[in-house]
């Protein structure tokens, strides 16, 4: 009486697995740089539908909504997109506000680009800003525009600015174009073109 058949078939795919592992070599070594470079830009987590609330002393002081985060830690780098955020004050009241379409934050720096209808609003100054890309630096606290990039700046009192070459400097509350501007500045009740 024979092996039952599922035996023999058995016994035959491991010989032919056996003599195929044999004759075969791989040379991971070849491959390193190019799986590295694969791994750099394929996201670690891809979450969507996102709110991460910032807590410091028991309060909440930050919000940030995204329909989708992808996180790439080997380059350093978080990328969300449809981003709406939101800074509170210690009453809990909105002082800052902003969206974009798409923002690459930095983790090692604090740094972002935002890019694609971007909106940020001051409460406590009474501005809002528009543009379609910015880029934050958070050490020097500065946020600035690419040279050719248009931004209008508004204020509450009625002030409205259109330029290119963004620089702002948030510590010493300077709001600087490297380019010519366009618009009206409300100074004493009235408007100066």
């Amino acid at each position: 009486m024979g092996q039952p058949r599922c035996g023999r078939t058995w016994a035959v795919l491991l010989i032919v697995a056996g003599a195929c592992a044999a004759g075969c070599s791989f040379d991971y070594a070849a491959g390193g740089a190019a799986a590295d470079e694969l791994l750099e830009e394929v996201p670690e987590t891809e979450l969507s539908g996102v709110t991460h609330v910032v807590v410091r002393n028991g309060r909440v002081v930050a919000e940030i909504e995204a329909r989708q985060v992808r996180n790439f830690p080997r380059r350093g780098v978080t990328e969300l997109h449809d981003v709406r955020y939101t800074e509170f004050d210690a009453a809990g009241e909105p002082v800052t506000t902003g969206s974009a379409d798409f923002a690459s934050y930095r983790t090692e720096t604090g740094d972002a680009d935002v890019a694609g209808a971007v909106r940020l609003r001051s409460e406590s100054q009474g501005v809002s800003l528009q543009a379609g890309a910015l880029r934050w630096e958070d050490a020097p606290r500065r946020l600035s525009s690419e040279a050719g990039e248009a931004v209008e700046v508004a204020r509450d009192d009625g002030s409205q600015v259109r330029g290119r070459g963004l620089e702002v400097d948030v510590r010493s509350k300077t709001v600087r174009f490297t380019e010519p501007v366009t618009g009206a500045l409300v100074t004493g009740g009235a408007a100066a073109e």
